[in-house]
């Protein structure tokens, strides 16, 4: 019952962050995370371009030095795959790991937001420190490299499984789905512990506690991403929000 609780809270708890935001005057602080998400958004679909292209024509002339060009119908498959094909494999793997790659890049911004959130939902003005700061953000870049490096060994464990059990391949999407998710929830959460001071392990500890409500928080946000863009660049610090105002409910 309480596993059942924790997940929807973690799921309505989006409902609350736009009157939140503008009734409290931080949409301010969402700018710059904003603007750098884009750009760094920007930046990976250029080296995605760049990339495929480059691939592109090396196979492409490849393929042409040891004839198999002149057939046309091969020459037709292999030019659609490599046109079409390479890209959206490329933009897959974005879409899959942008947001934790994003939470690499902008920790700093995260957790200056983060404790921004705090300070509204507590009452407690946190006193800025240098020193302090550079070690939130060393520990949450650390948080989301263990948390990328997790999700990658659970996605190869799943390909694996299907390819040995190829009656379990309808499934996979579903299961790298609540992967994705569980781990963004986690990444939220996280801001939060960071707040309050918590090592690494006792956040662990935390949200292996409270795992429905990480997976609850992170399928909403999987699910912004479908949204093109917007989704993208908005999911971050809406998921934000929303994790703070569930866990103050849960405290309470």
């Amino acid at each position: 019952m309480k596993s059942i609780k924790e997940f929807f809270l973690g799921t309505s708890s989006y409902t609350q962050v736009l009157p939140f935001v503008f009734s409290n005057g931080i949409w301010s602080f969402f700018v710059l995370p904003l603007t750098l998400n884009l750009l760094l958004f920007i930046g990976l679909v250029y080296v995605i371009i760049v990339t495929s292209t480059a691939l592109h024509s090396l196979v492409l002339t490849f393929m042409a030095s040891i004839g198999l060009m002149d057939v046309s119908w091969i020459a037709f498959i292999i030019t659609w795959l490599l046109s079409y094909g390479a890209k959206l494999f490329f933009l897959y793997l974005v879409w899959q790991f942008y947001q934790l790659l994003s939470l690499i890049f902008l920790a700093p911004l995260f957790s200056y937001l983060s404790e921004k959130i705090q300070e509204v939902i507590t009452g407690r003005e946190a006193v800025f420190s240098l020193n302090q700061f550079i070690k939130d953000v060393i520990r949450g870049i650390r948080i989301a490299i263990r948390n990328i490096f997790f999700q990658c060994l659970w996605i190869a464990l799943f390909y694996i499984i299907c390819f040995m059990i190829p009656i379990l391949t309808p499934f996979l999407p579903l299961a790298l789905f609540l992967v994705g998710a569980y781990y963004y929830g986690f990444a939220m959460i996280d801001y939060r512990s960071e707040f309050y001071h918590l090592s690494p392990k006792e956040s662990r500890l935390f949200v292996q506690n409270h795992r429905w409500y990480a997976l609850g928080n992170g399928i909403v946000f999987q699910t912004l991403l479908f949204i093109p863009i917007i989704g993208t660049l908005f999911a971050p610090p809406l998921a934000l929000v929303a994790a703070a105002l569930g866990l103050e409910k849960l405290r309470e």
